[in-house]
């Protein structure tokens, strides 16, 4: 046999070879997924495994579907599960399923028991295609996914979410009251969720109007100030120029002549009072006898202390 006739055959052994052994490994990645399980759910997998693969070879995939979907109660954390539920889901091919598609697919790299190398070439590989992260500024008081069904629940920073329209329900800081926010993912700059301001947002002036007002900033520096600016111009528009007056014109403020007077009567009482304590005996036919200088003195107290406050408030 010629040599080349034996390179020949030796490259189609070595292909045949390689050939043989990729098929055996993809044959074997169920079995090995399998032999991760826990040994009292294989039994219950190894059944709805091949009850729904045996609908779907019949073309019922709706029927393939709800049976894998009714196993979650027993195998909700099973990655095999779930991706099979992904891809029956795209195999629809019906966009409104999308969101399930990468939900199941979410679900297969969350289960640390499943072979590897399938959770990494398949799982998240699908993951990276359909999802995105959610990203926002601020810390809002709450954040929930409203649509995608599937996501529905507490949002988070970096949490990831199918790939299109979002439905987020936003409770900000500085409001108690939750608003609906639409975006698209994935969004180019983060969401904005600070805290809302309530404040007015200020009137734009013009320069005419600057100049109207009289402000300083707008006057010429070559021009001198005007004399004719009115009297009754007041640079603080907080200081009371006049005294504030009701309807029909009279001043709400209160007189200051009754503090004076009470205090000027005290202040005259004291000293009566104080005589009165120091020459008791010229007034002991009075009938208050040895109290009248207490009384009287108790009087000029209270006429002191009742015209201060009234100076105090009307001031």
């Amino acid at each position: 046999m010629s040599p080349v006739r034996l390179s020949l055959f030796s490259a189609r052994r070595v292909c045949f070879k390689a050939l043989t052994a990729v098929l055996s490994l993809a044959l074997a990645l169920p079995s090995m997924a399998l032999a991760e399980l826990p040994p009292h759910l294989q039994e219950a997998y190894q059944e709805v495994y091949l009850a729904a693969e045996s609908l779907v070879e019949q073309g019922r995939l709706m029927n393939a579907i709800s049976l894998y979907r009714g196993s979650l109660g027993e195998l909700k954390n099973d990655g095999r599960v779930h991706l099979r539920l992904a891809q029956l889901y795209e195999k629809l091919k019906r966009p409104s399923k999308m969101p399930l598609v990468a939900y199941h697919y979410l679900m297969c790299t969350h289960d640390r028991d499943m072979q590897p190398m399938m959770r990494d070439m398949i799982c998240e590989r699908e993951v990276k295609r359909l999802l995105s992260p959610l990203s926002f500024t601020g810390e809002p008081l709450s954040i929930e996914v409203m649509r995608p069904e599937a996501f529905r629940g507490v949002a988070s920073q970096g949490m990831l979410l199918p790939k299109g329209p979002i439905l987020l329900r936003v409770k900000r800081r500085g409001t108690q009251s939750f608003e609906e926010v639409s975006l698209s993912l994935p969004h180019s700059a983060p969401l904005q969720l600070g805290p809302k301001s309530f404040l007015p947002s200020r009137p734009k002036l013009s320069a005419a109007d600057l100049i109207e007002t009289g402000s300083p900033d707008t006057t010429p520096s070559s021009s001198p100030v005007s004399s004719s600016t009115p009297s009754s111009f007041n640079p603080d528009p907080f200081a009371l120029t006049e005294p504030p007056q009701d309807m029909n014109g009279r001043s709400l403020e209160l007189p200051r002549w009754p503090g004076y007077t009470l205090i000027t009567a005290g202040l005259a009482a004291a000293g009566f009072g104080t005589y009165v304590f120091f020459n008791v005996d010229q007034f002991s036919g009075n009938y208050l006898g040895d109290e009248l200088p207490v009384v009287i003195l108790g009087g000029a107290a209270a006429a002191l202390v009742i015209g201060g406050s009234w100076l105090a408030i009307s001031w």
